[in-house]
């Protein structure tokens, strides 16, 4: 299955972007306002993960450093084993 990260501050066009990824299959990842704001647009509510449970990390800095986490930034960088097929922030 294809992953996606999406974290990002303005909303705008998540309308659009969330649908397509949904029906490509793919497993967004993604917390705060933008987990909030995806979990009313998605229809398989199977396909949203909360990151911070997900990876068992908790919000710093009023949630802007979740990337930072050594299990998410690996699964962005890592060349053999890709973690996150898609990021978007």
């Amino acid at each position: 299955m294809k992953r996606a990260l999406i974290s990002v501050y303005n909303k705008t066009n998540l309308n659009k972007l969330v649908p397509f990824l949904e029906k490509r299959d793919y497993l967004i990842y993604s917390t705060g306002g933008t987990y909030n704001h995806i979990s009313e647009l998605i229809k398989d509510k199977n396909k949203l993960n909360n990151i911070n449970e997900a990876f068992d990390i908790s919000e710093q800095c009023d949630g802007r450093v979740k990337t930072l986490h050594p299990g998410i930034f690996s699964g962005i960088l890592d060349k053999k084993d890709v973690f996150f097929n898609l990021v978007v922030v």
